[in-house]
């Protein structure tokens, strides 16, 4: 995950990436495991739904499955793998800004995962069964951005998925890294390493 700095709307120079590639260990000092698995979705907010949906077909990305509300389409899961997804959510005003809303993250015990953060001082959500039918939580990092995190369950609509939709033309069958602006870098950097247990991969310390 690159973490770009973010002023007055604006992308300016510094990053920090957030790579997960297959399986990242990222586990605590002490016994409560806060191991991710990986990063299970992308949630990207769009203008066009249906030219979204178009381009990520061109790139061998096809729609999974779909959520409707009040007649529309609110957000098209287009598949990546069998455990990656990207959303795509159409804006349904002007107000609402568009691109990258969040990362959500893979975790295989997600009780586990959840006491290891609230016995760090982290305030996520309880654990629940989402509309998809996978297990998840939320919690806000220091910009009040957006952190999920989802333990897949064996009959929800991702799991029912599986071995479909799975183009050959792909132009990649994996994601390894996703992006996300903040304003205060070094504050960004405390809060992974200091309390998500990430490590910095690249050389400027924004890599994650």
């Amino acid at each position: 995950m690159f973490l770009r700095k973010q002023s007055s709307g604006f992308y300016l120079a510094g990053l920090i990436a957030i790579a997960v590639l297959g399986f990242v260990s990222v586990q605590n000092a002490r016994a409560q495991s806060t191991d991710l698995t990986g990063i299970a979705h992308v949630a990207l907010r769009v203008n066009d739904l249906q030219k979204s949906q178009a381009f990520y077909k061109t790139l061998g990305y096809e729609e999974a499955f779909s959520f409707t509300d009040n007649g529309r389409v609110s957000v098209s899961y287009v598949k990546v793998n069998d455990r990656q997804f990207i959303e795509l959510i159409p804006r349904s005003n002007d107000s609402q800004p568009g691109g990258i809303l969040h990362t959500c993250f893979e975790v295989a015990d997600i009780e586990a995962l959840h006491k290891a953060y609230v016995e760090r001082g982290l305030q996520p959500t309880e654990p629940k069964k989402a509309r998809a039918g996978n297990l998840l939580f939320v919690m806000h990092g220091p910009d009040n951005q957006l952190l999920e995190y989802t333990q897949y369950m064996p009959d929800s609509l991702h799991s029912q998925s599986r071995g479909k939709h799975l183009l050959p033309n792909r132009v990649s069958t994996h994601m390894i890294e996703a992006t996300t602006p903040v304003h205060d870098l070094a504050a960004e950097r405390s809060y992974y390493t200091g309390k998500l247990a990430f490590k910095g991969a690249g050389s400027d310390g924004n890599e994650m």
